[in-house]
């Protein structure tokens, strides 16, 4: 099983109009509000590359999707990804982590989207501890990579993002990405921010086109009171009685 024989199960024209599609749904101009893209193709070629090719290593497998993904980015391509990487040797866990850097690293809103959005949910979400991710994600990250994990950070744990946010907070340029995360930070549910440090950030930031909402914010975040995301992870977990997700025993070489 290859891409070229992917293509042609699904039908040249087929895959052409859904790549069409998904890149179309990628943009920001045209999805300002960012609604996710799915199709039964997406599953479809979801199923053909795991549950069909079986000849082919989890590595070979992985590579594969990923070079579909670029074509066709999707989230459903991406949804059972955090179960199936249980499943995987070291190596193929490291080729997961090196794919995911390299397609953020490109700066393509298309295919960062549902990737941001797979880390937000699917890993920084339930992990009470993601140290070795974020700092993989992290490591000489050029600004696509990093823009993506400040979209992608929300439910990440505040004593992660927070040395990032220290980093970028004297550049003007990152003020508009921090507000944004600190924003998501504050509002996502489950999303995690210490109170107290976030309003030292928020009253450092200097942007023009969203100086009401930034004041909004810091009044809102003054006042509020809200739980943070180690206590909703905890509840949510024992509603759902599953263990927690630890990824700290992961060797995510850099």
């Amino acid at each position: 099983m290859d891409k070229q024989t992917i293509i042609e199960k699904i039908s040249p024209e087929i895959y052409a109009i859904e790549a069409e599609d998904a890149r179309w749904y990628g943009s920001q101009t045209n999805n300002p509000h960012g609604l996710g893209y799915s199709s039964d193709t997406l599953h479809e070629i979801d199923s053909l590359i795991w549950d069909t090719a079986n000849e082919l290593t989890d590595s070979e497998k992985l590579l594969l999707m990923f070079a579909i993904y670029e074509d066709l980015p999707g989230y459903a391509l991406l949804m059972l990804n955090w179960s199936r990487y249980q499943h995987f040797a070291p190596p193929t866990q490291a080729l997961f982590w090196a794919e995911v850097r390299r397609i953020l690293a490109q700066g393509d809103s298309a295919c960062a989207g549902p990737l941001e959005y797979h880390l937000a949910l699917d890993w920084f979400e339930l992990c009470n501890n993601c140290d070795a991710i974020w700092h993989h994600l992290a490591h000489n990250a050029n600004i696509a990579l990093l823009t993506s994990l400040l979209r992608s950070s929300a439910t990440a744990a505040w004593h992660l993002k927070a040395p990032l946010y220290a980093q970028l907070i004297a550049n003007v340029g990152w003020h508009e990405a921090l507000y944004a995360s600190l924003h998501a930070s504050y509002y996502t549910l489950y999303g995690q921010i210490d109170k107290h440090e976030a309003l030292g950030y928020l009253q450092q930031l200097v942007i023009v086109d969203l100086d009401q909402a930034l004041a909004t914010l810091i009044s809102t975040v003054q006042v509020g009171e809200r739980y943070t995301n180690a206590f909703g992870v905890e509840a949510m977990q024992r509603a759902a009685k599953k263990p927690n997700r630890a990824f700290g025993s992961f060797n995510l070489d850099l």
